[in-house]
């Protein structure tokens, strides 16, 4: 299900079977965009998808593959502002697979967040949600999670 605007679609994607009818696979250099303006909400909410996660995950000159990106400033490199993002990478101790979900907020760089978990995930179908809440968060009494 994908909220209000229309998709950017990048190469092409496939439908197959998935865990509540069809899912659409989104393989090598191909992008699935949605437009976060009326589908985010930076003060709360909760993005939930299901994975299909590979036996072997491709070769990457930066070792680090993205489920999920949104960023206000794409290319803003190296700060990129107003980014939350979920991606597996092997950049863990002795170079071991981690998940990092991550947000950067608009000030920058020193309000970025990381949070890190060992990968030990099987291969397949797997449930990913993440949510957050600005108020209680600043609050201190939540801060974002993954699950």
């Amino acid at each position: 299900q994908v909220g209000a605007g229309a998709p950017v679609i990048a190469g092409g994607l496939d439908f197959l079977g998935a865990r509540f009818g069809q899912g659409v696979r989104v393989a090598g250099g191909n992008q699935l965009a949605m437009p976060s303006a009326g589908d985010l909400s930076l003060d709360a909410g909760t993005i939930a998808f299901w994975a299909q996660l590979p036996q072997t995950y491709p070769a990457s000159s930066i070792n680090r593959h993205y489920l999920q990106a949104t960023s206000a400033n794409a290319d803003d490199y190296p700060a990129y502002t107003g980014t939350l993002a979920l991606r597996r990478d092997l950049v863990g101790p002795n170079g071991s697979p981690r998940w990092n979900f991550w947000t950067t907020p608009d000030t920058g760089i020193p309000g970025r967040n990381d949070l890190t978990t060992p990968d030990t995930l099987a291969p397949g179908l797997h449930h990913f949600a993440i949510s957050w809440d600005r108020a209680a968060a600043a609050s201190g009494s939540r801060s974002p999670s993954i699950s």
